[in-house]
């Protein structure tokens, strides 16, 4: 069922998705990424002071670091109450996995508490909101113990797994086979948003002058009969994105390079990041073409159809 949410909750919940972009650095490895904390819970459900607690130090443990964007708690908490649901009270996955994605991230974290044989074991679960890729973490300790050490261990394994694992987590799935088995037939029939594209393009730590992953996106676009929007004002959907390209080896006047294309797609009248997608790819300049020109084309083409494909599907969700 479609959901009407607040405008304030919407703005938080759209600024988020929109700063949350890496402006500066590489991607990929290097990049940072958005995350959406939930609550704690008790075997029994509601959180009691030893979850709110271990909420509480996993909280500040992500906000010091800087490879995660957190989630403002009040976010998800507006977007909780907007659904029809409240976070005292544990929430299915479903549930989170659609919050999250309201609030603009690409990776959750949900967990309990349990009390077994005199320990105290919390269990969490680390996953991609648009994917169906999870991890979990486990910690446990004696109730006779101190807990703070036990939470504060729980907190680095998150973020380890979140550093090593991240990548996979939200953009499972893409890769060249996905364009070579793909036909436009696929969006037969329903109806399209009108997209913006807007793509920052850069090759050996230069701006380039023509973003060659966005000329490709822009043309598989076309290719499937996407209307363009002129402006970031008119469109229903607008995606934006960085593709980083470096000389890899040359050999005489051939040169190799690689590409790596973060984009996410955000409907901006509703606050929703709809998909997100990351890819590295390598390919070989062709003669006379801008410096890594085939590797950003190559990649962009490569990451297209199931990356739209995710969008239109979010985007029509409850239409």
């Amino acid at each position: 069922m479609h959901s009407t949410i607040r405008p304030g909750a919407l703005l938080l919940a759209l600024t988020f998705a929109l700063t949350s972009f890496p402006d500066s650095g590489a991607l990929a490895a290097d990049g940072t990424f958005a995350v959406a904390l939930f609550p704690f819970y008790s075997e029994e459900g509601a959180p009691t002071t030893l979850e709110r607690t271990v909420t509480e130090m996993v909280s500040s443990q992500l906000q010091a670091s800087t490879r995660v964007v957190l989630v403002d708690s009040r976010i998800l908490s507006d977007l909780a109450t907007e659904n029809g649901l409240d976070l005292s009270s544990p929430l299915s996955p479903d549930d989170r996995r659609r919050i999250a994605s309201q609030a603009g991230a690409e990776i959750l974290i949900s967990g309990r508490t349990r009390k077994i044989d005199g320990e105290v074991v919390v269990l969490s679960r680390i996953a991609g909101v648009h994917t169906s890729q999870s991890e979990e973490v486990l910690v446990s300790s004696s109730l006779m113990g101190r807990l703070r050490p036990l939470i504060a261990r729980l907190g680095e394994d998150i973020l380890r797994t979140i550093v090593a694992e991240g990548e996979g987590l939200i953009a499972a799935g893409f890769s060249p086979e996905a364009e070579r088995s793909f036909s436009c037939d696929q969006f037969s029939g329903r109806r399209l948003p009108l997209i913006f594209i807007d793509v920052r393009e850069s090759y050996g730590g230069g701006r380039s002058s023509q973003s060659s992953s966005e000329a490709e996106l822009l043309r598989f676009l076309e290719a499937c009969g996407f209307e363009l929007a002129k402006s970031r004002r008119e469109a229903e959907v607008i995606v934006f994105g960085k593709a980083v390209g470096r000389e890899e080896g040359r050999e005489g006047e051939s040169v190799t390079s690689s590409a790596d294309v973060e984009l996410r797609a955000v409907a901006p009248t509703e606050g929703r990041l709809l998909a997100v997608a990351r890819i590295t790819h390598t390919a070989g300049d062709r003669p006379a073409s801008l410096p890594g020109a085939a590797a950003f084309q190559e990649a962009a083409a490569a990451i297209a159809p199931e990356f739209f494909v995710r969008i239109v599907e979010s985007w029509t969700e409850g239409r």
